[in-house]
């Protein structure tokens, strides 16, 4: 035992030195000889912690109630897989794995000293593997992605007798669903691959009753979670570059998306796994970057406000990193696993971000911008100007910076010395000159479609290279409401549009199969 706590703590004088970290800070670690993924976190009756982490050939069982010397209590062996996901209710966790095996039930009440665990399954329906799992504050699980049917959520019932034994008592089977959460009977999937969110009604088990379907950013949904409030909606896709969404659910015919944020938004970055703590903060899985904390204090303006790097040493831009993270230890501390360097223990500090806003306007024009790209100079800060030529952005420290606004063809603007204040909004607006019509734009830069004419009176027509794949046009208006929208099932060379719209300015989103695009048109008397 002296030997492992030597080791620990070079360790931590390592991390102190060379990982990076705000507001995020070390207290442990725990390596393993084998590559990790999931984590959760459990805590006994008397109130010692505990992180349960999936390894690559079973489950690890640590006690952290001494953050700083995380001790390894016990290892259960299991199918060979790089996917196992880990939930708990009561005084029993619930483990996942894509390889074979069954779920993994194990009795945690005599931690320390001893646990009991079972594998189960549900013999008439052949049931062996899952990709994930949720519970909610009812005693259901949901298995998520498993080998039954279209690989929907299988629903148990984990208040049965036999803890061992959950019977089976529905199913949603209408898609795959790769996670979920579930909270008052509402189930909200990520289905990965139809790139949406699904809101069901699980009130009736046997009879799951779908509510609405929502798209997110980048088409690729890998998992959702609510706000302590229930108003809220954050959601993930797990590609290169992509974004953590966050929707404004509380009104399910009018889901809105709010805003999207990146780590790093010019690197390839992944995310994977993101937790609201609260209703004003959420925590991410980030895989390169290790694990990010975002002030959601304004759901229309997102900012990172703390990370910690648990792979300072990796370049990779793929699926290495941080795969997980657990913020809701009755201790505050956060634990998080990253799949070469095991098991962290990090103390979060929690701050609001300082804010810029305002409206970006084509003087050439006399009308908004969109897309363009605001950058706080020397920060990993960069969002993109919305509907209506609305942006908005922050940083984490507060202070003096210099704010660039720049957009193909227009005229870059630069603003110094702007003074952010912690918690704070900074109003700027913004006005520049682009001389060349959105239609050129989209010539010069060789993009799949042409869109003539633009300004446009009654008549609106879209060619579309034939060579790309099409999957929907969308058109909001100066507010960002959607008007109209056209899903298209086959490669097609022209769409026109005849419509009654005011005169005004418009925003196309064009999503082919590989990119998605964002133009503005103009609609004359």
């Amino acid at each position: 035992m002296q030997k492992l706590v030597f080791i620990l703590f070079l360790f931590s004088s390592i991390c102190l030195n060379t990982f990076g970290q705000k507001n995020l800070s070390f207290l442990g670690n725990l390596q393993y000889n084998q590559k990790v993924n999931d984590i959760w976190g459990y805590t006994d009756d008397n109130g010692n912690e505990y992180a349960l982490v999936g390894g690559t050939t079973g489950t690890s069982i640590v006690d952290i109630s001494n953050p700083t010397a995380p001790t390894p209590l016990f290892f259960i062996q299991g199918d060979t897989s790089i996917w196992r996901d880990i939930k708990t209710y009561q005084n029993f966790a619930y483990v996942t794995n894509e390889e074979g095996g069954g779920l993994l039930i194990i009795d945690l009440s005599d931690l320390p000293n001893s646990i009991d665990f079972q594998n189960w399954k549900i013999d008439t329906v052949g049931y062996e593997t899952a990709h994930n799992i949720f519970i909610d504050e009812f005693g259901f699980a949901y298995l998520l992605g498993s080998n039954i049917g279209n690989r929907g959520a299988v629903i148990l019932d984990l208040n049965f007798s036999n803890k061992f034994k959950p019977p089976m008592v529905g199913i949603y089977d209408d898609k795959y669903v790769h996670d979920a959460f579930v909270r008052d009977n509402i189930m909200w999937t990520a289905e990965v691959y139809e790139g949406n969110f699904s809101v069901v009604d699980v009130s009736n088990k046997q009879q799951p009753i779908i509510l609405a379907r929502q798209r997110t950013s980048r088409g690729f949904t890998h998992q959702v979670w609510l706000s302590d409030d229930d108003n809220y909606l954050i959601t993930n896709d797990e590609k290169a570059g992509a974004y953590i969404d966050i929707y404004d659910v509380s009104n399910l015919n009018n889901i809105e998306r709010l805003d999207k944020y990146r780590s790093h938004p010019d690197d390839n970055v992944i995310p994977h796994n993101t937790y609201f703590k609260g209703k004003d903060f959420f925590f991410t899985s980030y895989y390169r970057d290790g694990v990010t904390l975002v002030d959601a204090t304004k759901k229309d303006n997102i900012v990172e406000v703390g990370y910690f790097d648990t792979s300072p040493l990796s370049s990779d831009d793929g699926f290495e990193g941080c795969w997980g993270v657990y913020p809701y230890l009755p201790s505050g501390n956060i634990i998080a696993s990253d799949r070469e360097e095991g098991l962290f223990i990090l103390s979060p500090t929690y701050k609001r971000a300082a804010y810029l806003e305002g409206i970006i306007t084509d003087t050439s024009t006399n009308t908004p911008i969109k897309d363009m790209r605001v950058e706080i100079i020397g920060t990993n800060y960069i969002k993109e100007s919305i509907f209506g030529g609305n942006y908005k952005i922050g940083v984490a420290d507060e202070g003096f910076y210099d704010v660039r606004f720049s957009f193909p063809n227009c005229k870059t603007i630069i603003v110094s010395g702007i003074e952010l204040l912690e918690g704070l909004v900074y109003d700027l607006n913004i006005e520049t000159n682009c001389q060349i019509p959105v239609s050129i734009n989209s010539i010069e830069e060789k993009k799949p479609y042409q869109i003539l004419p633009n300004p446009f009176k009654d008549k609106l027509s879209i060619n579309i290279d034939q060579k790309s794949k099409l999957n929907s046009v969308t058109i909001y208006n100066a507010s960002g409401k959607e008007i109209k929208k056209v899903k298209v099932n086959e490669n097609i060379g022209r769409l026109d549009f005849l419509n009654n719209w005011d005169a005004g300015t418009y925003f196309l989103t064009l999503e082919f199969e590989h990119k998605t695009y964002s133009e503005t048109i103009i609609k004359t008397k």
